[in-house]
């Protein structure tokens, strides 16, 4: 076994520092989806607010989700498709 092998394997701070990362991303995404089913429409500002983030990071979340067709990209925000 290698070094970085046993580090990987035996390393549980390496692996909760990633997990934990993209399990509050996930958590963030769900949050948000439920935010904007709620309302119809959130803005970034909000959201970087509600979550304690930067707008950059919000706007990256709803261009992932929107490309994913989660939610709909407006300026300023995102909403609900009309369907």
């Amino acid at each position: 076994m290698t070094a970085s092998t046993r580090n990987r394997t035996t390393d549980p701070a390496a692996k909760a520092g990633k997990n934990g990362k993209v399990a509050s991303l996930r958590a963030r995404h769900t949050k948000i989806q439920e935010l904007v089913q709620a309302s119809g429409f959130v803005t970034i500002d909000y959201l970087a607010r509600e979550f304690d983030v930067t707008p950059q990071t919000i706007r990256r979340d709803i261009n992932t989700m929107s490309k994913r067709g989660i939610i709909n990209r407006y300026h300023g925000g995102a909403g609900i498709g009309s369907s």
